[in-house]
């Protein structure tokens, strides 16, 4: 699978794309029986992402836009459980906002792997990458923010599980304004 820079991908599609208003944050954490309950104009498509099968040891699937950031957990909910920290999730939206340029959903699956004495994450790899290198940057700067609590203090289970992300970029600049970064970025 090749992965691809978002500036070359924004030089390709730059007059293809349309413009996008945008929307309001909404910030969610949903166990596994939940639905996800989200106010923007991407209901559908969040309603259908997370309505799909869970691949093999997947325990979080994540939307993640400029406007959203909703987590579900997929598995494991018997043993482990996401420490609610929103702090941490906010950035990842903010960070999500620059390269709003072009409308464009990615996907990626990460396994993580846990030190088995302390339940902290030991390992982060990229099984499925998103097409876009600095996506899949911000993702693993996500998943290092996440805190897992165990039902059992003594045995942390499980030690290996996989994180899917799909993450939906919006196009809210207009062409003038991407023509600006892009010279700007060619500069560096």
């Amino acid at each position: 699978m090749k992965i691809f820079n978002i500036k070359l991908i924004l030089i390709i599609l730059l007059p293809l794309t349309g413009f996008c208003a945008s929307g309001q944050r909404n910030v969610s954490t949903l166990d596994k029986q939940s639905s996800p309950v989200v106010k923007n104009k991407f209901n559908k498509e969040v309603e259908k992402y997370f309505s799909q099968e869970a691949v093999e040891d997947e325990a979080f699937r994540v939307f993640v836009s400029s406007d959203d950031y909703s987590l579900k957990q997929t598995g494991f909910s018997e043993s482990m459980k996401i420490v609610s920290d929103d702090s941490g999730r906010n950035p990842m939206a903010e960070e999500i906002k620059a390269y709003d340029m072009i409308d464009l959903f990615t996907e990626a699956v990460y396994k993580v792997e846990l030190f088995k004495d302390s339940g902290l994450i030991s390992r982060i790899r990229p099984i499925s990458p998103s097409d876009i290198s600095e996506i899949n940057k911000i993702i693993a700067d996500d998943i290092t923010r996440l805190k897992f609590s165990f039902k059992d203090k003594d045995k942390i289970e499980p030690l290996t599980f996989k994180i899917r992300y799909g993450v939906r970029l919006q196009k809210k600049k207009s062409k003038e304004e991407i023509k600006k970064i892009l010279q700007e970025n060619v500069r560096e």
